[in-house]
């Protein structure tokens, strides 16, 4: 095994362009997105999906821990940069 850790890993391929789908921790869930923008959740997936389409956001993944401490993926979405 390499001395070089996932993160730079995760950096090098940012760099280069290529943005990792396994785990986008600045991304935000539909139920973060609700949470922070007080909507029901229903109304924050309409938004975040009309984002999408437009191209001002892109679809990616993040992990969290569930309420049972398993370590999940969830569809998350970022602002395009």
């Amino acid at each position: 095994m390499t001395g070089i850790t996932r993160d730079e890993w995760l950096r090098a391929l940012d760099e280069a362009g290529v943005r990792s789908r396994a785990d986008d921790q600045d991304a935000l869930t539909q139920y973060e997105y609700a949470d922070m923008m007080g909507l029901p959740v229903a109304t924050a997936r309409g938004h975040l999906k009309a984002l999408v389409r437009v191209g001002k956001a892109i679809e990616t993944t993040k992990r969290q821990q569930n309420s049972y401490g398993r370590l999940i993926t969830y569809k998350a979405y970022r602002l395009r940069g």
